[in-house]
């Protein structure tokens, strides 16, 4: 095997967190080092206490998030214009939203979160999954309504485990759940033979063929659900 493509990804350090009298370094999940001032940390954000930092000289604290990310939030822990946020797009403020959540990043924690407001139509579930987690109330109840237009099926996949149960609970998406439940053995149905099944009474078979659809309680009634 080549020795190149064995030797670890060297180190390389941040063109802009790269200042001589840092007191404290981190390495990004895809090896950039931010060389930066404790201070900073103490005074911007709670989600850096010096018990778990590195107290050794030349000691570097290794992040789980990218250098994209990284730059981006170190940047709300220095006294300049911070960054707007108006055009990043979803795939690299979700993880900064995240990481200003984690790190407890103040001045970031804000700015991301009204401006994933503005992207609830394009993302519904990953905003309410964010906006749950973080406990923003006010943004859960506002992409609510978007989620229960979307196929119930769908919403479950995308949400994290522990959003599931609180989703299925929610009566509206009970019913949307049970009605993409019907559309689906419809959909089978309709794609029969002719007289393939013919069980229960005439009435209730024309009634479905002629409507397409079956009424609610019907509805209801064949997947056996209880409506409270």
């Amino acid at each position: 095997m080549d020795a190149a493509q064995t030797a670890p990804a060297q180190d390389v350090p941040s063109e802009k967190f790269n200042f001589p009298d840092a007191d404290v370094t981190f390495k990004s999940s895809d090896n950039v080092l931010f060389h930066l001032h404790r201070k900073n940390l103490d005074v911007c954000a709670g989600g850096f206490p010096p018990s778990e930092m590195a107290s050794t000289e030349g000691e570097i604290v290794e992040l789980t998030e990218t250098s994209t990310t990284l730059e981006l939030l170190f940047q709300f822990m220095y006294p300049q214009r911070h960054p707007a946020l108006d055009t990043t797009p979803f795939e690299v403020l979700e993880p900064l939203a995240e990481a200003a959540e984690k790190y407890q990043v103040f001045p970031a924690m804000n700015i991301c979160h009204i401006r994933l407001r503005d992207m609830v139509h394009d993302h519904p579930v990953a905003v309410a999954a964010y906006a749950a987690k973080h406990d923003y109330p006010f943004l859960v109840s506002e992409v609510a309504p978007m989620m229960i237009s979307m196929p119930a099926l769908q919403v479950i996949e995308m949400l994290p485990p522990y959003l599931i149960l609180p989703w299925v609970r929610c009566p509206k998406s009970r019913a949307k759940l049970a009605e993409d439940r019907i559309d689906s053995i419809q959909g089978r149905m309709a794609a029969r033979p002719r007289g393939f099944c013919e069980s229960g009474s005439g009435e209730s078979h024309a009634h479905s063929t002629s409507r397409g659809r079956l009424p609610l309680p019907e509805r209801s009634a064949c997947l056996g659900l209880q409506c409270h």
